[in-house]
């Protein structure tokens, strides 16, 4: 969509939202599911070409894996809202090299796996799935949603021993707010897009989509990386998870919000960080 064709759907919908504030509600909670793939850059073609490319039977349909085989501990990466697999395919080489096995999966509704909509307890739901097929894992790595999806799944009784969030929220709540802003929601419209949410969910689904409050619940080592120049989900998220969960802080700097999946210093925090785990 263009700038133009934006500001004209923003207007409507800033109007409407008053008039009729249920019907814009049922209609930004519709469209707030629905996900869109991108053309897949030469450099991702590159990671992927490596992997081996796997097919996990999954509650919500068909999810694609990128397997880059090892004979170590486990690494499940699971990549942003709109990303697909080979967008984390960077961390595959050095974390092979490092002893481990990499899976790279897309989520719900992304890459090639089954669907056009997705959601955070959709996604986590998926992830159990790939554990149960795949066996143990040990580690998982997140990049924004997905980092959002690990925290979920694991302080819903997913077993890993370690987890890595990137550029992660913090808090559903937030989501919900940053939606609105965007589509210039009227308050009762927003108040009755979160009952919608409630409704499909379960009214407890701000808390569980709280990190700062599940983050005392979250029995495992981590690490939360975040720039602090990213524009799409300001640090300060990552200063809430790590302050609840008592992970390893490490913050960059100029790397916003997708350049740092590529980044050759972040890598190398990652597997030394995992890699000094103790997984036996």
């Amino acid at each position: 969509m263009n700038q133009s064709a934006l500001k004209v759907m923003q207007s409507t919908i800033a109007v409407v939202s008053y008039l009729a504030p249920s019907f814009c509600a049922r209609l930004a909670f519709r469209q707030w599911f629905k996900t869109h793939r991108h053309n897949v850059p030469k450099r991702e073609i590159a990671w992927a070409s490596t992997a081996k490319q796997v097919s996990i039977p999954s509650e919500p349909g068909k999810l694609n894996a990128l397997v880059w085989h090892g004979t170590g501990p486990k690494v499940v990466l699971v990549h942003g809202w709109n990303g697909r697999a080979s967008q984390m395919g960077a961390f595959a080489k050095p974390l092979c090299e490092a002893g481990f096995e990499v899976i790279a999966i897309d989520l719900p509704g992304h890459g090639t796996s089954h669907g056009n909509n997705s959601s955070l307890p959709l996604s986590a739901q998926a992830l159990n799935d790939v554990v149960q097929f795949l066996g143990p894992i040990h580690v998982l790595v997140g990049h924004s949603f997905g980092g959002a999806v690990c925290l979920l799944a694991v302080s819903e009784g997913l077993q890993a021993k370690t987890v890595v969030t990137i550029g992660a929220p913090s808090k559903l709540e937030w989501l919900l707010d940053i939606y609105a802003e965007f589509l210039h929601l009227g308050p009762t419209a927003k108040r009755k897009l979160a009952g919608l949410l409630e409704d499909k969910y379960g009214p407890d689904i701000w808390q569980r989509c709280d990190f700062e409050l599940t983050g005392p619940d979250l029995k495992v080592d981590g690490l939360i990386i975040h720039d602090s120049h990213d524009k799409e989900v300001p640090d300060y998220h990552a200063d809430i998870i790590a302050n609840a969960s008592s992970a390893r802080l490490l913050k960059t700097s100029g790397l916003g919000h997708t350049r740092i999946l590529r980044n050759q210093n972040v890598m190398d925090e990652i597997v030394n960080f995992v890699s000094a785990q103790n997984f036996s």
